[in-house]
């Protein structure tokens, strides 16, 4: 349309939350990533490319220790962000994020049980 400021790409996994992280960062703007927006950014990062061979690091480096260090460490936020991966498969599938959310929370049930003998139920 004549007069907009409106870009659409209707295939981009992610949607505009996914693309407003990914333009964030190219014009070094602060990126705030947090578990409700974790796997939108990180399926519009690879499917426009922004990796390690494009430029040290890039968004998709950043997202992955992002990732690694901070959610999958949390039980709260590995549940979160699989909950959110849902809307974005297949990619979220192929960029292997529902495989470790699920590992993640397995490993944990599996060292603390604690979480078990405190849930009650109403």
């Amino acid at each position: 349309e004549k007069g907009t400021d409106d870009v659409h790409i209707d295939d981009l996994p992610g949607g505009a939350k996914g693309f407003e992280i990914c333009a964030k960062f190219c014009y070094g703007m602060v990126v705030t990533l947090s578990p409700h927006n974790v796997v939108a950014a990180r399926c519009a990062a690879e499917y426009l490319g922004m990796t390690e061979d494009m430029d040290k690091g890039n968004l998709i480096f950043k997202i992955e220790v992002f990732i690694n260090s901070s959610i999958l460490r949390s039980w709260k936020d590995s549940i979160i962000v699989l909950l959110s991966t849902k809307a974005l498969l297949p990619w979220s599938e192929e960029l292997k994020v529902v495989g470790r959310c699920i590992d993640a929370i397995a490993s944990k049930t599996s060292v603390d049980p604690v979480c078990y003998l405190t849930f009650r139920r109403p």
